[in-house]
Protein backbone atom coordinates (compact mmCIF):
# COMPACT_ATOMS: atom_id res chain seq x y z
CA UNK A 1 0.00 0.00 0.00
CA UNK A 2 1.03 3.61 -0.26
CA UNK A 3 2.85 4.85 2.81
CA UNK A 4 4.25 8.17 3.98
CA UNK A 5 7.29 9.16 5.96
CA UNK A 6 7.19 12.56 7.61
CA UNK A 7 9.91 15.02 6.66
CA UNK A 8 11.90 17.28 8.94
CA UNK A 9 10.65 20.32 6.95
CA UNK A 10 8.92 21.06 3.63
CA UNK A 11 10.95 19.42 0.85
CA UNK A 12 13.36 18.18 3.53
CA UNK A 13 14.64 14.78 4.63
CA UNK A 14 12.79 11.85 6.16
CA UNK A 15 12.95 11.79 9.94
CA UNK A 16 15.24 8.95 10.99
CA UNK A 17 13.67 8.37 14.40
CA UNK A 18 9.96 8.22 13.64
CA UNK A 19 6.93 8.95 11.58
CA UNK A 20 6.55 6.14 9.08
CA UNK A 21 2.84 5.85 8.30
CA UNK A 22 1.80 2.52 6.79
CA UNK A 23 -0.85 -0.19 6.97
CA UNK A 24 -0.74 -2.99 9.54
CA UNK A 25 -0.12 -5.47 6.70
CA UNK A 26 2.95 -3.51 5.59
CA UNK A 27 4.27 -3.32 9.15
CA UNK A 28 3.75 -7.10 9.38
CA UNK A 29 5.80 -7.50 6.20
CA UNK A 30 8.64 -5.59 7.85
CA UNK A 31 8.40 -7.87 10.88
CA UNK A 32 8.36 -10.95 8.65
CA UNK A 33 11.41 -9.65 6.78
CA UNK A 34 13.28 -9.33 10.09
CA UNK A 35 12.04 -12.77 11.22
CA UNK A 36 13.33 -14.25 7.94
CA UNK A 37 16.83 -12.86 8.62
CA UNK A 38 16.40 -10.06 6.11
CA UNK A 39 15.50 -12.34 3.19
CA UNK A 40 12.47 -12.01 0.91
CA UNK A 41 11.71 -13.65 -2.42
CA UNK A 42 15.09 -15.38 -2.40
CA UNK A 43 17.07 -12.16 -1.95
CA UNK A 44 18.95 -10.69 1.00
CA UNK A 45 17.13 -7.34 1.40
CA UNK A 46 18.55 -6.38 4.79
CA UNK A 47 22.18 -7.37 5.50
CA UNK A 48 22.43 -10.28 7.94
CA UNK A 49 24.80 -8.22 10.10
CA UNK A 50 22.01 -5.65 10.60
CA UNK A 51 19.51 -8.38 11.53
CA UNK A 52 21.99 -9.74 14.10
CA UNK A 53 22.39 -6.22 15.47
CA UNK A 54 18.60 -5.85 15.81
CA UNK A 55 18.36 -9.22 17.58
CA UNK A 56 21.22 -8.53 20.02
CA UNK A 57 20.63 -5.93 22.72
CA UNK A 58 23.41 -3.47 23.44
CA UNK A 59 25.37 -4.09 26.67
CA UNK A 60 23.77 -1.16 28.51
CA UNK A 61 20.03 -1.27 29.14
CA UNK A 62 17.70 1.69 28.75
CA UNK A 63 15.31 1.96 31.71
CA UNK A 64 15.86 -1.76 32.38
CA UNK A 65 15.17 -2.83 28.80
CA UNK A 66 17.53 -4.10 26.14
CA UNK A 67 17.80 -1.89 23.08
CA UNK A 68 19.55 -2.06 19.74
CA UNK A 69 19.14 -0.31 16.39
CA UNK A 70 15.66 1.04 17.11
CA UNK A 71 14.37 -2.33 18.43
CA UNK A 72 13.48 -3.02 22.08
CA UNK A 73 14.14 -6.21 24.06
CA UNK A 74 11.77 -6.23 27.05
CA UNK A 75 12.62 -8.15 30.21
CA UNK A 76 11.14 -11.62 30.66
CA UNK A 77 9.80 -13.97 28.05
CA UNK A 78 12.13 -16.33 26.24
CA UNK A 79 14.85 -13.67 26.00
CA UNK A 80 14.86 -13.84 22.20
CA UNK A 81 11.85 -11.66 21.29
CA UNK A 82 11.99 -7.99 20.41
CA UNK A 83 9.91 -5.21 18.93
CA UNK A 84 9.99 -1.99 17.02
CA UNK A 85 7.97 0.29 19.29
CA UNK A 86 6.26 3.51 18.29
CA UNK A 87 5.99 6.39 20.72
CA UNK A 88 2.20 6.09 21.05
CA UNK A 89 1.82 2.33 21.24
CA UNK A 90 2.61 0.93 17.80
CA UNK A 91 4.35 -2.43 17.83
CA UNK A 92 6.02 -4.75 15.36
CA UNK A 93 6.63 -7.72 17.64
CA UNK A 94 8.96 -10.52 16.51
CA UNK A 95 9.48 -13.81 18.34
CA UNK A 96 12.00 -15.97 16.45
CA UNK A 97 11.47 -18.93 18.80
CA UNK A 98 7.78 -19.36 17.91
CA UNK A 99 8.25 -17.76 14.44
CA UNK A 100 5.59 -15.17 15.27
CA UNK A 101 5.08 -11.60 14.07
CA UNK A 102 2.32 -9.46 15.60
CA UNK A 103 1.45 -5.87 14.72
CA UNK A 104 -0.46 -3.71 17.17
CA UNK A 105 -1.45 -0.15 16.35
CA UNK A 106 -2.63 2.11 19.16
CA UNK A 107 -2.90 5.72 20.16
CA UNK A 108 -2.05 5.80 23.85
CA UNK A 109 -1.20 9.44 24.15
CA UNK A 110 1.59 9.61 26.69
CA UNK A 111 0.14 7.02 29.09
CA UNK A 112 1.06 3.45 28.22
CA UNK A 113 2.23 0.22 29.78
CA UNK A 114 4.63 -1.43 27.37
CA UNK A 115 5.45 -4.35 29.68
CA UNK A 116 1.78 -5.31 29.97
CA UNK A 117 1.45 -5.14 26.19
CA UNK A 118 4.55 -7.29 25.72
CA UNK A 119 3.15 -9.85 28.15
CA UNK A 120 0.00 -10.05 25.99
CA UNK A 121 2.02 -10.29 22.77
CA UNK A 122 4.07 -13.08 24.30
CA UNK A 123 0.89 -14.92 25.27
CA UNK A 124 -0.33 -14.65 21.67
CA UNK A 125 3.00 -16.00 20.37
CA UNK A 126 2.87 -18.96 22.75
CA UNK A 127 -0.71 -19.93 21.91
CA UNK A 128 -0.39 -19.40 18.14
Amino acid sequence: DSATWNLDRDNGHEKAFCCINATPRDYAKLGQLVLNNGRAQGKQIIPLAWIKRIATPAPHKVDGWGYSAQWWHPPGGNGKDYSALGVYGQYIYVDPVSRTVVVKLSDYGDQQDEQETFDALRDIAQTG
